[in-house]
C-alpha cells in the first residue's frame, strides 16, 4: 500500500464541455430506444431520438429545489440539457474519465452538496465544485478499477436480462394456467 497519494482539484484534471445544450422543451421523448437525455432529474435519464455529443462524459444536474445532485458517467451517444454541468478528464493518462467519475460518485454527499448554492433554486457553484480534491491512483489501480467495475456493469446487464427473462416466464405460466382453466361454452 502507497499512502502517498496525490490529490488534485477537480478543476486541474478536468475541462468543462461546451456541447450543445438541448432545450427540455423542444424534445420528444421516447420509451427506451434512443440516444440518453441528461436533464436536473435526479430521478431518471430520458432517451429522445437525437444526440449532440459521442464520447465520454461526466454530467451532473447544476439546478435542483433542495440541492440534491445525481452524477451520470456515459460512454457514447447522448445529449444533455441546459441545466446540467459536463466535464471530462483532460488526460487519461493522469486519471481517467470514468475513475474521476467513481470517485465524485462515492464521496460523502455533504461535499457536493455543500457547492449548491442559493435560497429558493439551489444551482451548482462550479468554482467550488472545481475544489473538490481528487485522488490521482496509479494508472494501474484505475486500469484494475475499470476493469472491475466493467465485469460488474456486464453482471447486471446479465441478471437484469435474467429477470426479464423471468418475468416473461411467470407470465406465460400464468396465461397458459388462465387458458387450460377457462371453459369454452
Amino acid at each position: 500500500n502507497d499512502n502517498n497519494v496525490e490529490f488534485k482539484m477537480l478543476k486541474d484534471i478536468t475541462k468543462s464541455l461546451s456541447i450543445k445544450k438541448t432545450p427540455v422543451s423542444s424534445v420528444n421523448y421516447l420509451e427506451e430506444e434512443g440516444y440518453p437525455f441528461y436533464t436536473s432529474s435526479i430521478f431518471e435519464c430520458k432517451y429522445i431520438d437525437s444526440y449532440t455529443y459521442d464520447g465520454e462524459i461526466i454530467i451532473i444536474n447544476s439546478i435542483n429545489g433542495s440541492a440534491k445532485y445525481k452524477i451520470n458517467y456515459h460512454k457514447g451517444r447522448c445529449s444533455r440539457a441546459g441545466n446540467t454541468h459536463a466535464f471530462v478528464s483532460i488526460d487519461n493518462n493522469i486519471c481517467k474519465t470514468n475513475i474521476i467519475y467513481e470517485i465524485l460518485n462515492n464521496l460523502d454527499t455533504d461535499i457536493i452538496t455543500k457547492c449548491y448554492k442559493g435560497s429558493d433554486k439551489k444551482y451548482l457553484d462550479i468554482k467550488d465544485f472545481e475544489k473538490i480534491l481528487i485522488p490521482i491512483l496509479k494508472l494501474e489501480i484505475q486500469e484494475s478499477i475499470t476493469q472491475k467495475m466493467n465485469e460488474l456493469s456486464d453482471e447486471i446487464k446479465n441478471l437484469d436480462n435474467n429477470i426479464v427473462f423471468i418475468d416473461n416466464l411467470m407470465k406465460q405460466i400464468m396465461h397458459n394456467a388462465i387458458n387450460l382453466s377457462v371453459k369454452v361454452c
